[in-house]
């Protein structure tokens, strides 16, 4: 019997224990019921048989809510509360074998820091790949997509992977990979027309950001909008090329007044020499000089300013002067032997011991003849002489006449004022500038110029203009640079002519203080030719030099170009530029190397084989260089950079597989194009690169495929199987 047609009926008071330890005694029929039998103390089943009968349900009483009966419920839910035996969740849920969802979908980790998503595949084959696709309501799902994957590059996978972001346009081939990142090499590929960078300040919002272009090969260069062939902001044709050259018109690089330089910072710079207070300035255009002079001088000027306490320079010695060893016969100083000498004689020694050698007395000389010789002073008349011999001095007084004490000569300068009568007095007048301060205690006379000083417009202190300190650095022009030649000042009245050679004219201007150097005399008969041309004058009969007149023009300078000779050009023959050259505009240059060669023939390529790519099909050749058409292979004839772009179009191959295209300089190779080929296609394997190559560089194109291919035959050479070498400079 089913146990789940059971109905138990257990009695009140019944204890767990009890109602386990049930008994089912033979096999009771279904319908049976458990019933306590309380004599035998266990469950038993018994069938309860019911007459057949009914009851209307208005016989059953009480009903609803309230009677303790509730029959229509169910653990006391209508069967409203309950769905149907038939319904299902497939709206609400997503199916583990696949399904679509519409909404966002938002995926919440919280801390655990596992992976958000993972789209993984249990393929190990070649090209097998794991990725999610984005796409709108194209016609064909395939179209207008996005795909990020991750592809097998080979079966197993492992690190030779490769990371896809790919953008499907139309049906297959029309796709561009975005963004491709090969797990072996390392090497991250990005694809774009206009690739930029958005910069925007830290804590801004969306929509503020800057785009910036991004730079690479193919966008550098004038209109490219990047700004990458500018230098703050500027063209190179805003700058002079390294190996221009400027006139000679720093006409002095340094010119050192005092202790001060003053340099010339600008070819047309110029020096000016201004007349301050009391000083003149005189320019000889004749002789190319400037005579700078203290004005008025002299006695009466009130000025004097060229003395120095009175005193001309001539009454100075010189910085480098020297002092002569005295001798018998001439003062001067004391010599290293004759100081030997003094050091020699003792304390107390008696030799020339004469006390006075001579005295002098206006202009006679009494000389002592032995060393205990007496020198007597005699009063003369109007003269007393009153000895002090404690002292050891005699006192002279006038006796008679005047009682004044007087100077009998008072010498000024080289001049002596000499009193004429007993009293006479000498004055001292305060001329222009000068100011005197008698004291009569202490009997002087304090003699200034006044006013001194800045804005005094004396500077009566001064020695020619300079003070004493600055007498040894009078050099006026310490260098003069002329060119690479440096011409020193060697005296404090040096003086730099400038002199006019042969069809040179000199013209100083006062007012500017400029000097103009021109050639002259020119025109016919000058015998110095500046007006010709190459040998030829302007209008001549046979016409080499034709003007508008046509006649002859004697002002020409015509071997000049904008103040430049032919030297500074270069010919149509040839020549070489030192430094930058900037060039606005385009320029053509014939004869530099130039290679272009193609393919019309199938050449096959055998797999995992490097193969020489074969060009037998010349296009355009021109300049240094040859190419062998047994090896394949360009002779550099012209050391410089040179743009080396190849372009191999290859047959479909089943299954695909990797193609290789690489540029050989000298053997050492360089990769152009790399790829794996997931799809039995065609496949245009192209690139270019820039090499710096010397005399006698070989260049040439090998490839390498996984998979036995072919080049496919073109009607017209260098279509799409071609080979370019530029020489760039």
């Amino acid at each position: 019997m089913a146990e789940e047609t059971f109905r138990r009926v257990i009695p009140r008071g019944t204890r767990l224990r009890q109602l386990l330890d049930v008994e089912i005694p033979g096999d009771p029929p279904d319908g049976s019921l458990l019933l306590w039998d309380a004599a035998q103390g266990r469950w038993v089943a018994r069938q309860i048989t019911v007459p057949a009968h009914t009851h209307a349900p208005a016989d059953i009483t009480p009903q609803g809510s309230g009677s303790g009966l509730d029959a229509d419920l169910l653990d006391g839910q209508h069967a409203s509360a309950f769905a149907a035996a038939g319904h299902h969740h497939d709206g609400t849920y997503v199916k583990k074998t696949g399904d679509t969802m519409s909404g966002t979908l938002t995926i919440d980790t919280g801390t655990a820091g596992s992976s958000i998503l993972q789209v993984r595949t249990s393929a190990t084959s070649q090209y097998s790949t794991a990725g999610i696709e984005f796409y709108h309501g194209a016609p064909v799902s395939a179209q207008r997509d996005i795909r990020f994957f991750l592809e097998n590059a080979q079966a197993g996978g492992g690190g030779n992977a490769n990371l896809f972001l790919r953008h499907q346009r139309g049906s297959w081939p029309d796709a561009r990979n975005i963004l491709v990142y090969n797990m072996q090499t390392e090497e991250l590929q990005l694809s774009g027309s206009n690739l930029r960078f958005l910069q925007s300040p830290a804590g801004s919002s969306a929509g503020s950001e800057t785009a910036y272009q991004i730079w690479h090969a193919g966008n550098d260069g004038a209109g490219s909008g990047l700004d990458a062939d500018l230098l703050d902001g500027k063209h190179a044709s805003d700058f002079a090329p390294a190996s221009h050259t400027h006139p000679p018109q720093n006409t002095f690089a340094t010119v050192k007044v005092g202790a001060t330089n003053l340099v010339a910072d600008a070819p047309a710079d110029v020096l000016e020499l201004a007349a301050g207070a009391h000083v003149t300035l005189t320019p000889d255009a004749a002789n190319d000089k400037v005579t700078i002079a203290v004005g008025p001088q002299g006695s009466g000027s009130g000025l004097d300013a060229d003395l120095l306490d009175g005193q001309h320079a001539s009454a100075f010695a010189p910085a480098s002067h020297t002092h002569p060893d005295a001798t018998t016969t001439t003062s001067g100083f004391l010599s290293a032997g004759d100081k030997a000498k003094l050091d020699g004689i003792q304390p107390g020694a008696e030799v020339n011991q004469n006390a006075f050698s001579g005295v002098k007395v206006g202009s006679i000389t009494i000389a002592a003849t032995q060393k205990t010789d007496t020198i007597e002073l005699v009063a003369g008349s109007n003269v007393t002489l009153t000895p002090d011999a404690a002292n050891k001095k005699v006192t002279i007084a006038a006796s008679g006449g005047s009682s004044v004490n007087s100077y009998g000569v008072v010498q000024v300068g080289s001049t002596n004022v000499a009193a004429t009568v007993p009293g006479d007095t000498v004055k001292l007048a305060a001329g222009s500038n000068v100011t005197l301060t008698p004291d009569a205690a202490t009997k002087q006379v304090t003699i200034a110029v006044s006013p001194q000083g800045s804005g005094s417009g004396l500077h009566a202190d001064l020695l020619d203009g300079y003070h004493a300190s600055a007498l040894q650095n009078q050099n006026a022009f310490s260098n003069v640079a002329v060119g690479s030649t440096t011409i020193a000042a060697s005296t404090t009245t040096d003086t730099l002519n400038l002199s006019a050679g042969s069809n040179i004219s000199l013209a100083a201007n006062t007012s500017t203080k400029t000097v103009t150097i021109t050639v002259s005399p020119q025109g016919a008969g000058s015998g110095l030719h500046a007006d010709l041309l190459d040998g030829y004058h302007a209008g001549n009969s046979s016409n080499q030099v034709p003007v508008s007149n046509g006649t002859l023009c004697n002002s020409l300078n015509a071997d000049l170009v904008d103040g430049y000779h032919a030297s500074s050009f270069l010919l149509t023959s040839g020549g070489s530029i030192s430094g930058n050259l900037s060039v606005s505009g385009y320029v053509t240059i014939g004869n530099r190397p130039f290679l272009f060669r193609g393919k019309t023939t199938s050449q096959s390529i055998a797999a995992n084989t490097t193969t020489v790519v074969s060009f037998p099909n010349a296009v355009s050749q021109t300049g240094p260089g040859n190419w062998n058409s047994t090896s394949n292979f360009y002779t550099v004839g012209l050391a410089g950079l040179y743009l080396v772009s190849v372009s191999v179009l290859l047959n479909a191959a089943t299954g695909g597989g990797r193609v290789s295209l690489r540029v050989r300089k000298g053997g050492t190779e360089y990769y152009v194009y790399d790829q794996n080929i997931d799809t039995s296609d065609y496949v245009l394997a192209s690139g270019q690169i820039l090499l710096p190559c010397a005399v006698n560089d070989t260049i040439d194109v090998v490839i390498w495929c996984s998979t036995s291919r072919s080049t496919y035959s073109e009607g017209t050479a260098g279509t799409f199987n071609r080979l370019q070498i530029v020489f760039l400079g």
